[in-house]
């Protein structure tokens, strides 16, 4: 990858502060720390006033529609269908989880804007729901977030992978970083692997880690021992992979059952958090985020692909917004606030 220009840097400064700032929801509408007078629980769906009605569905193994939720983290876990497996390496991970309830609590601040449109894809798919965890693991849901291998965004693709699986990266922007784009990357790249290994979800999201190369030397390693060759029984994986399966099976353990480790998981909504809308031209994202009537922090957690502050020359213009401030936007067009931009369609909830 190239050195990044004074601007850019500038730019991903910018947004590694917003991903980091929980800006929304506020603290009486989401912890995930004990109730105490300064992290009082979570309101109900109910409560929080919001302009969709319409609701969702979990879907089950066979593609069966499961009640309707109101609270998103109950609706990831009755889709839960990972293997139930106890080992001390879980064991461990989960304590370590469990004794930064801070972390956890910063963490799913952010994953509010994301994890329904992560769940709503997993479900369209049949996938496991606990797949929509997986960047606890990869991220913390900083969508900014970038390793010292180079992997960069929510899901952490390496440049490479992300190529492969069609996200751009240029002087304009990541799509590595992009919400939409590299969510569907990732679960694409999830199935295949699921097929590589013959159904064996724990071997596929392994191999999302350490690469299918690897993990299939270390099964084959097994193989020829006679060993068993499920994924805690592989002996030839480095340290981080063998530590990673554990970490999605201890954190959803935990949302699965906060309270059994001492932690208060507030309600989100589960109701689309962002629309799409096209202004149809380029666009400064300081000057969106006025009309919108959003922070510069929300509108760079929600569209943090670009590397500048505009939206490229010949696009893509494409602009997550709170499906509240989507609108706001338009009638801001519409009513030629934002000279020189086209009207734009109905915004596009998601």
């Amino acid at each position: 990858m190239h050195r990044p220009n004074p601007g850019t840097v500038l730019v991903l400064l910018a947004l590694l502060f917003a991903a980091g700032c929980a800006t929304t929801p506020s603290d009486e509408e989401y912890s995930s720390l004990p109730p105490a007078p300064q992290h009082p629980p979570g309101q109900t769906a109910e409560a929080l006033d919001a302009p969709w009605n319409q609701p969702s569905y979990a879907t089950g193994g066979q593609g069966t529609l499961l009640p309707v939720q109101d609270d998103l983290l109950e609706r990831i876990r009755a889709g839960y269908r990972l293997p139930r497996v106890q080992n001390s390496r879980i064991d461990s991970e989960l304590q370590a989880y469990v004794s930064r309830p801070d972390y956890l609590d910063r963490t799913f601040r952010r994953g509010t804007r994301y994890l329904y449109y992560i769940m709503s894809e997993i479900d369209r798919r049949g996938m496991p729901a606990e797949l929509a965890l997986l960047p606890v693991v990869e991220s913390a849901f900083n969508p900014v977030a970038y390793s010292r291998s180079r992997a960069a965004g929510l899901w952490q693709f390496i440049p490479s992978t992300g190529k492969h699986y069609g996200l751009e990266q240029n002087w304009w922007l990541d799509e590595r970083r992009d919400v939409l784009k590299s969510t569907n990357a990732a679960l694409d790249y999830l199935q295949y692997l699921h097929r590589y290994f013959k159904g064996d979800w724990l071997l596929a999201v392994a191999a999302y880690n350490g690469g299918e190369g690897t993990v299939s030397k270390a099964v084959r390693h097994n193989a020829a021992r006679g060993q068993p060759t499920d994924f805690f029984s592989l002996k030839k994986l480095r340290a981080e992979t063998r530590n990673y399966v554990p970490k999605l099976l201890a954190i959803s353990r935990i949302v699965a059952n906060p309270q059994a480790y001492g932690l208060q998981f507030g309600s989100i909504p589960n109701r689309p958090y962002f629309s799409v809308i096209d202004p149809g031209r380029q666009v400064h994202l300081g000057e969106a985020a006025k009309l919108a009537g959003i922070s510069s922090n929300d509108m760079f957690a929600l569209n943090p692909a670009f590397n500048r502050m505009t939206t490229p020359p010949k696009g893509p213009h494409r602009l997550l917004l709170p499906v509240n401030s989507a609108e706001t936007y338009r009638q801001a067009m519409l009513s030629g606030r934002d000279t020189g931009t086209a009207p734009a369609g109905e915004p596009e909830v998601v």
